[in-house]
């Protein structure tokens, strides 16, 4: 009985955090005619069971099957359609995992492990929506290309801005880097970098080359952690100004060009992060090398 009831509980969670996200990502980073700037849920809750295998079980997934078929009627789709998404975000996320458990291996070193888990991830994402665009052609004729685009890109933006951060974050590293003289250098990092977000997708012809110069910048003097705060923070001004209409670049409803808006976010938070985490392990081997070194001269100094 017991047993049951934690179940149900943790299915009734996860449902409720799923649409709780879905709603957001809705409601928030629409773009232009309600096509969806990102789609929060699925890469979110993907972390969330990433970080916590214990937490998998077929109850969540029905959980997330339910959520989403929820989210989808309440949005104004058909019975059919809100089905097959519902059947198809549980999927998803167990694929993401599968496959991360398979080729991902926390062992390597961080910027290996890194390029492992993007490379995962957009590959499993492009195939799984892929699969899915032919799918929705088939059943309701729409464009299978245009739609594996857009679902594709709405969730690859979701990881590129929530990943590096949910997936590392623990309540004490957290706290370490909002502490004191970090935590003040990090404010000035994120108010830094969002001020010229907001005036290069404002008023700038080149907005994201503009932007992505004074996060370069920081990624060498932040730890990897704290850069992906700023990389969310970033991004996330970027999607909210896209989806306001405010972009100097993003003037029209053309699936195209929301499209490269989308790609061209994700190329602005990924590099930055991707420098951080290569210059954090160049440092730490760094580290590593001069204390061995340091103990080999001491041996050889208290050698008879």
């Amino acid at each position: 009985m017991h047993s049951a009831l934690r179940q149900l509980a943790y299915m009734s969670g996860l449902a409720v955090v799923y649409a709780a996200l879905a709603w957001i990502s809705v409601r928030v980073g629409g773009m232009h005619d309600g096509i969806a700037g990102l789609w929060a849920p699925d890469i979110v809750l993907f972390a969330v069971l990433m970080r916590n295998p214990g937490l998998r079980s077929v109850a969540g997934g029905i959980g997330i099957g339910l959520a989403s078929f929820g989210t989808r009627m309440s949005l104004g789709s058909g019975t059919a359609e809100a089905l097959m998404f519902g059947a198809f975000a549980p999927i998803y996320i167990a694929s993401l995992l599968f496959v991360i458990d398979k080729f991902a291996n926390e062992n390597l070193p961080a910027f290996d492990y890194l390029g492992r888990v993007v490379a995962a991830i957009m590959a499993t994402t492009l195939v799984m929506f892929l699969a899915l665009g032919f799918v929705t052609a088939f059943i309701f004729g729409s464009d299978p290309l245009v739609t594996a685009t857009a679902l594709t890109l709405a969730n690859l933006l979701a990881g590129v801005l929530f990943l590096p951060f949910v997936l590392n974050v623990t309540a004490r590293q957290f706290r370490r880097i909002l502490a004191g003289l970090e935590g003040m250098r990090l404010l000035l990092w994120v108010v830094a970098c969002l001020a010229i977000v907001v005036v290069a997708q404002t008023y700038v012809a080149l907005p994201f080359a503009f932007s992505l110069l004074p996060m370069m910048v920081a990624a060498v003097y932040l730890t990897p952690l704290a850069m992906s705060l700023v990389c969310m923070t970033s991004g996330l001004a970027s999607v909210l100004i896209g989806a306001g209409g405010q972009s100097a670049v993003l003037s029209s409803a053309d699936s195209l060009l929301i499209s490269t808006y989308q790609f061209a976010i994700c190329v602005n938070v990924m590099m930055p992060y991707f420098v951080c985490v290569l210059i954090a392990q160049i440092s730490s081997a760094r580290r590593r090398f001069a204390e061995s070194e340091e103990r080999f001269r001491r041996a050889v100094d208290e050698a008879p």
